[in-house]
């Protein structure tokens, strides 16, 4: 649209029924060039400011060019058999990288945005971010009462830290000890995660890949020991030592098979939009980074990563499907 808007400034006129000659085109305008055409003409296209009010540098993919195959690009040569534009006149130094037929979205509509809305107290007063207060944001599906009478941590449980209950979904009253409750219709189960309930997963995580690793390098050692030191070419019979080197082989081998199959069973089912879309591996995504991630995701599974761990951003995110969720200050 603000290509179309341009090209009937200009006194071009762009054929957009013809898509098998159509191609979309990348442009990204030099800083220093169409200043007064970029900021006039009624605000079409202005720079975007910073927060001191300062004029920021072009985005690139801020602007998209909608055209016929051939002349364009207001008298240059443009998207021709995909090849760089060279145009003219005030976008004498624009460059224009053709990416290909079809129409290249510059960006992606949002069906709701909430926007950066401040938050006010009951006198209209803004509320700090270091309040003392409750502060209740993304409820879905959870008692606020839950909210406003949890303790992080359980005196009927030598103080320990709070980190699952279980609340009657109508009035919202908690149950610390989740094992006395079996009333599956009438109450809830909530997971309470607190940055210290992060910091011991995440510490007793490592301990867990550390003390794994440490087993798989230690059999790999030893296994090379039993050929090498001279010791244990003595004392255990060969048969022994060979058979206990195949078993390791074999035994480890069969593991990283299996944690093969179970990362690509999870590569799709993350991957899938249908399912969770959480994982991104675009056509456009560098192969770098898939295998990075692929790579990742295959360590996880070897040293038995906690799952809440490994996808916190999706615990975490406020947008759910059926999961209730809540996140408070």
């Amino acid at each position: 649209n603000i290509f179309r808007a341009m090209s009937s400034m200009r006194g071009f006129a762009a054929s957009a029924n013809d898509e098998s000659a159509a191609k979309g085109c990348l442009v990204e305008p030099d800083p220093e060039v169409g200043r007064a055409l970029l900021e006039a003409d009624g605000g079409l296209v202005r720079y975007p400011t910073n927060s001191r009010g300062s004029r920021a540098s072009p985005r690139r993919a801020d602007l998209v060019l909608q055209e016929q195959q051939g002349d364009g690009c207001f008298g240059g040569s443009c998207c021709s058999g995909c090849s760089l534009c060279s145009c003219c006149d005030v976008w004498g130094r624009i460059q224009a990288v053709c990416k290909g037929e079809g129409r290249l979205a510059a960006s992606r509509d949002a069906q709701f945005d909430a926007g950066e809305r401040p938050f006010f107290d009951g006198r209209g007063n803004r509320i700090s971010a270091y309040t003392e207060d409750l502060i209740i944001v993304h409820r879905q599906n959870i008692p606020e009462n839950l909210f406003r009478r949890i303790n992080f941590s359980n005196p009927e449980n030598y103080g320990r830290l709070v980190t699952e209950v279980e609340y009657t979904k109508s009035s919202g009253d908690i149950y610390y000890d989740i094992e006395l409750q079996d009333n599956l219709l009438d109450d809830g189960y909530a997971r309470l995660i607190t940055l210290n309930w992060w910091y011991q997963q995440l510490f007793l995580s490592l301990t867990l890949a550390a003390v794994s690793m440490a087993n798989f390098f230690s059999n790999i050692i030893f296994s090379l020991n039993l050929f090498t030191e001279a010791h244990l070419r003595l004392t255990v019979p060969l048969a022994t030592r060979v058979v206990f080197v195949v078993l390791f082989v074999v035994t480890e081998f069969s593991i990283l098979l299996k944690c093969r199959n179970e990362v690509n069973k999870e590569w799709n089912r993350k991957s899938d939009p249908t399912k969770v879309g959480d994982l991104i591996v675009g056509p456009h995504l560098n192969s770098v980074d898939k295998a990075t991630a692929w790579v990742a995701m295959f360590c996880f599974k070897f040293i038995h990563l906690d799952s809440i761990v490994k996808d916190i951003i999706i615990w975490l995110h406020p947008w759910k499907s059926v999961q209730p969720y809540g996140a408070f200050k």
